[in-house]
């Protein structure tokens, strides 16, 4: 096979998730800590993706600044990706 394997997203979660080494196993409360560590991903991950797209908007408007300064009538929006807002450079 010449394609490398790739976990899909659920794949990693799950894994994560029910990893019985990654700390204390009690397997009691075994279903509870597996929700609490589905949960702690998913944070993770729109995290990672959060970042992803502000940085593909910041990269998008730099390649589109040109065209703003050839035309001030066009409005640029503020990234709505970014977490925190910045003060307008200017």
């Amino acid at each position: 096979m010449s394609e490398k394997f790739v976990p899909s997203t659920d794949m990693v979660r799950s894994g994560y998730a029910n990893d019985p080494v990654g700390e204390y196993h009690d397997p009691v409360n075994s279903a509870s800590r597996e929700r609490a560590l589905g949960r702690a991903f998913d944070r993770w991950l729109e995290s990672v993706r959060r970042q992803a797209s502000e940085a593909a908007w910041d990269e998008g408007a730099r390649t589109g600044y040109r065209l703003y300064e050839e035309r001030p009538a066009v409005v640029l929006r503020r990234n709505p990706y970014r977490t925190k807002e910045t003060p307008d450079a200017g």
